[in-house]
């Protein structure tokens, strides 16, 4: 799975927002994904396994939603 399949994903169960929302959404996860990338690459992985680790369902969604979780702001500016 790659960046763009987790993101399409994520939205795909999102029913109830506008498309603007959505892409505000979906700028807020591709940060999310860019910043574990870039921890992994960090740790020594190389850029391609960083972002196919980071898009892996099991692993970004509990790094995403920890994040969102930790920042109301996302969730009131929708």
């Amino acid at each position: 799975m790659n960046r763009r399949d987790y993101t399409a994903a994520v939205l795909a169960g999102l029913r109830h927002v506008t498309e603007s929302e959505k892409d505000r959404i979906r700028a807020e996860l591709d940060g999310h994904m860019e910043d574990h990338v870039l921890e992994l690459m960090e740790l020594g992985w190389e850029a391609g396994d960083a972002e196919e680790k980071a898009a892996s369902l099991d692993n970004m969604s509990r790094f995403t939603f920890a994040r969102i979780r930790s920042n109301s702001t996302i969730l009131e500016n929708i």
